[in-house]
């Protein structure tokens, strides 16, 4: 039996291990999740404000921002392209879409029209970011006993 105790000894602190492995990396995989919950969630309150009002104001403008830095490390290409459109349209909107500028052109209906179709496009957001975003939102990691890794 004493030629066996090292053996089991080495088993149990492998167990450990590989315990203390997965945990940390389920906290890894939280924490990304976390961040990037965070991230979204801004970049929704953002595009929230502009649906409901139709302007975009410096809060809204600085959450946008916020979540848009944010999820440059957080996200693949395709969200980040997304994003850039999206932050186009929010740029118009919040300079050359006022209503202080529609008022005062000569071409107040062409802008009226280009600043709701600009409008349209932000609020689109609601509609296509959960399918372009969710792929990278889903935790796919499946809660199994810690000593089966499949």
């Amino acid at each position: 039996m004493k030629e066996w105790a090292p053996a089991i000894i080495a088993f149990l602190v492998l167990l450990v291990g590989y315990a203390q492995w997965r945990t940390a990396n389920q906290r890894v995989v939280l924490d990304l999740f976390d961040r990037r919950l965070a991230s979204y969630q801004d970049l929704e309150d953002a595009v929230g404000g502009v649906m409901r009002e139709g302007v975009v104001d410096a809060h809204a403008f600085r959450r946008y921002l916020d979540g848009k830095m944010r999820a440059r490390f957080l996200f693949g290409n395709d969200v980040l392209e997304f994003l850039d459109s999206v932050y186009d349209d929010i740029v118009a909107l919040q300079t050359i879409y006022t209503d202080d500028v529609i008022n005062h052109s000569a071409r107040r209906m062409e802008l009226t029209d280009k600043k709701f179709a600009a409008v349209r496009r932000v609020s689109a957001f609601a509609e296509q970011a959960p399918l372009i975003f969710g792929p990278y939102m889903s935790m796919t990691a499946r809660n199994t006993p810690f000593w089966r890794p499949w």
